[in-house]
């Protein structure tokens, strides 16, 4: 193409393109729970995992130690009623993500003061770390929507509530 001024663009490659479908698909994603604390509302995503094959049993009080000891640092709680405990590993592999919906709320801490009701754990090898914060922001983009919250609350099965956060199906 021919631009009327001078213009140089470069280019990388692009990241490749992916569904939200790929990460939380139906057995990833818990509607109705209800704990006590954030530890228990990490640890009932951890069994998730663990039940659906994505990480070691044997890995779960390590995974919730160290997820514990990040929120003792910072809150992943960011607003909108949503926390993203997260754990990065010396792993092969891709990420791992799972979704809870707690309509009650857990307390993460938030700066709004407000429970999270929607907790996004996820897993990811050290060197997957980018591509993770590229899903981050897309997903907190959707939840800082209030609609969106509130249609979550009232799904009762995961392919509603993939129907909510992945209506796009792709990331770019």
């Amino acid at each position: 193409q021919q631009f009327s001024n001078p213009l140089m663009m470069l280019l990388g490659s692009r990241p490749k393109q992916f569904s939200l479908r790929e990460v939380f698909w139906p057995d990833m994603i818990n509607t109705g729970l209800s704990v006590q604390n954030r530890e228990e509302a990490i640890g009932c995503l951890l069994d998730c995992l663990i039940r659906n094959e994505q990480i070691p049993a044997n890995w779960r009080e390590r995974l919730l130690q160290q997820a514990l000891a990040r929120e003792e640092i910072c809150s992943t709680a960011v607003g909108s009623e949503t926390a993203f405990p997260h754990i990065a590993m010396p792993i092969e592999g891709g990420l791992a993500g799972c979704l809870g919906i707690f309509p009650e709320g857990v307390d993460f801490g938030a700066s709004d003061g407000l429970p999270c009701k929607f907790v996004f754990l996820f897993i990811t090898p050290d060197y997957y770390y980018s591509n993770y914060l590229d899903l981050l922001a897309h997903v907190s983009g959707i939840m800082v929507q209030h609609h969106v919250r509130q249609q979550l609350l009232d799904c009762r099965t995961a392919h509603q509530v993939l129907d909510v956060i992945d209506p796009y199906k792709k990331i770019s």
